[in-house]
């Protein structure tokens, strides 16, 4: 018999596997005492992560995903978060709703999605000012729509 570890399945909480940019780079930054600000301000950040979201197409996401899940699963992750939050406005938003939803339904890995809107306010707005109407014109939309399975 092979050596080996009988563990429960792993939970990989605040994953962004729908989503189209992995930050991995920026985190090797942080690691080496590069700020936020300045990762930011050079392009990179949570409006990288927006904006490469929002100009990819459904099936750009979900195929980018489905790899990102199968790796995990042979990693030993039965149960993964995928957050929503990065698309800023209702088409966004379902898209990645329905990305998650289309593959919750086609694997082994359990998935939560959780939604985490606004993930960054919209250009030139702070988040204060623009909460509400998210939260208005974006959040309550795809609540309603996932609510009727219409997402």
């Amino acid at each position: 018999m092979a050596a080996g570890l009988l563990t429960p399945g792993l939970i990989d909480c605040h994953n962004p596997s729908g989503l189209r940019r992995q930050p991995a780079q920026e985190w090797e930054q942080r690691l080496n005492g590069v700020s936020y600000q300045t990762i930011s301000a050079n392009g990179g950040g949570i409006n990288s992560t927006v904006r490469a979201t929002r100009e990819s197409s459904e099936a750009q996401l979900l195929a980018l995903a489905q790899q990102r899940l199968d790796r995990l699963l042979r990693e030993g992750v039965t149960t993964l978060e995928i957050k929503s939050g990065y698309g800023l406005d209702l088409e966004n938003e379902r898209k990645m709703l329905r990305v998650a939803r289309q593959l919750a339904q086609n694997n082994a890995v359990e998935l939560s999605p959780t939604l985490l809107a606004p993930a960054s306010p919209p250009r030139r707005r702070n988040i204060k000012t623009a909460r509400m109407p998210i939260l208005r014109w974006c959040v309550k939309p795809c609540c309603d729509a996932v609510g009727r399975g219409a997402v």
